[in-house]
């Protein structure tokens, strides 16, 4: 019989993040499950993508790289961490950067806070960069393109708008990459960049580190969240509330820079929280 045409595809839009957001996922586990997302509606190109395949070897890449050095073998924060700047799959279609750790509930605030630390200031070593050249040139040189993958390959070729295999403009590329090229790079698409946090974990866990039930109530609240570039939305939160006969009073000097760390990590307006600081020493009730 005759074949039927061919539907027609939908074409998907990324979602940009104009903001930070964080989104939580109850889930009873002993680990905290954390992944940042940013999308700044940039468009890949060819003549980037050598920066790009040296930067995620040398960031978040291996057991040679930054977030794993940092964040596991340094620190000691995360079971599991890597970071990459993913290429789309189209052309038209927008780079996004993603990060995912796995760590210990009670870590989880430092392991957000060291991997924002690094992404704002990367760390440089020559030697790590070096390391990272050579390890995306051994596997390139040994790398083969042969019976049916000629074709899978050409059709992604075709799909990002190119007439050639990108692998060889890479290899090609590589040596007269500098780190400094590198880092231009990171700071352009990652550095200071607004994040959308998804964290599953255990809800039990955070109640105690807010001191839930004894300092604070729960309440689910019916919130609008505003974005530069959507529709408002509404949506229902969970937040903690102080219980009102624990009163307002100053912070301890631990506490308050328990908050401003947390504010500083989620990139939040500080003002707003050096606002409520200088409203509690101003009034000589607290």
């Amino acid at each position: 019989g005759k074949l039927a045409q061919v539907p027609a595809g939908k074409e998907y839009t990324e979602q940009q993040t104009t903001e930070n957001e964080i989104m939580i996922a109850p889930y009873e586990a002993k680990n905290a499950y954390i992944s940042q997302y940013c999308n700044n509606g940039r468009k890949w190109s060819a003549e980037k993508q050598p920066v790009v395949e040296i930067f995620n070897e040398y960031f978040g890449g291996g057991m040679n790289s930054v977030v794993f050095q940092e964040l596991r073998e340094s620190r000691g924060l995360a079971y599991s961490a890597w970071a990459t700047y993913n290429t789309p799959g189209r052309k038209n279609h927008n780079e996004f950067a993603r990060t995912q750790i796995i760590s210990q509930n009670d870590k989880m605030m430092d392991c957000i806070r060291t991997f924002n630390n690094i992404i704002d200031t990367i760390p440089q070593s020559e030697k790590a960069f070096g390391l990272a050249k050579q390890a995306i040139t051994k596997r390139l040189a040994a790398q083969r393109t042969t019976k049916f993958s000629i074709l899978n390959a050409y059709l992604a070729a075709q799909r990002m708008g190119i007439d050639y295999d990108i692998n060889e403009k890479i290899y090609n590329a590589l040596p007269g990459i500098t780190m400094k090229d590198m880092v231009d790079f990171e700071k352009e698409t990652m550095a200071g960049k607004p994040y959308r946090y998804l964290i599953l974990g255990d809800e039990k866990n955070l109640d105690i580190y807010e001191g839930f039930p004894h300092y604070y109530r729960k309440e689910n609240m019916t919130v609008e969240v505003v974005s530069k570039d959507a529709e408002p939305m509404t949506v229902t939160a969970m937040v903690y509330i102080m219980e009102d006969t624990y009163g307002e009073r100053m912070p301890s000097r631990y506490y308050y820079k328990v908050i401003h760390d947390g504010y500083k990590a989620f990139h939040f307006p500080m003002h707003i929280l050096e606002g409520a600081l200088k409203k509690c020493a101003n009034d000589p009730k607290k």
